[in-house]
């Protein structure tokens, strides 16, 4: 229902806010004989719908558990996995390492990256914490993104151009997998 919606978001929101809660018991009626319930009512979506909600209050009011660390967790582990294999299989602890892992990499540091960029534009578009927001937009200027945009395009285009130079010189083959290109493509989607 519309009601558990601005509850769960007024709670956050004063949690964020530094306010104190209380919890005050509330009784609930049974429906009416013969009158179907609410959710019954509502239809199949009901229950998603109330889903989401309480997902999307909790990515805005709480960004920093739901989406930056667990980001920053994801982005560590897919780009030092991608990275180690860059140069190419190797087996660890029993473990053999190859392109599969380094492509499952790839995908984990994509949504990693994504989920701390989501998580700084609500803290930054909420402002629950000025200095925090102040923070982020000294640190992270238009300049500074193109610049390392630039680099990230540059590390990723190198690896991708001499394999290009390989295909040409080998007539359009290539005998084995180029980790290190894979790993250009990583740079050039961040």
């Amino acid at each position: 229902s519309p009601g558990w919606e601005y509850a769960s978001e007024m709670i956050l929101k004063a949690r964020r806010l530094g306010m104190r809660t209380t919890e005050v018991p509330v009784r609930f009626w049974k429906d009416r004989e013969g009158r179907e319930s609410h959710l019954k009512r509502g239809g199949w979506r009901t229950p998603w719908i109330a889903g989401w909600d309480s997902l999307r209050v909790m990515f805005l009011y709480a960004p920093d558990f739901f989406l930056l660390r667990p980001g920053a967790v994801l982005i560590a582990a897919g780009l030092g996995v991608s990275a180690a294999l860059a140069a190419g299989p190797f087996s660890a602890l029993g473990v053999g390492f190859n392109l599969h892992w380094m492509l499952l990499a790839i995908v984990v540091a994509t949504v990693g990256y994504s989920a701390v960029q989501l998580a700084l534009l609500a803290r930054v578009f909420y402002d629950f914490d000025r200095h925090f927001t102040d923070r982020i937009l000294r640190i992270v200027t238009y300049n500074r993104g193109v610049a390392a945009s630039g680099l990230l395009v540059l590390g990723g285009i190198i690896p991708n151009m001499l394999l290009l130079v390989r295909w040409l010189s080998n007539d359009f083959h290539l005998p084995t997998i180029q980790y290190s290109s894979v790993f250009g493509l990583l740079l050039l989607m961040l």
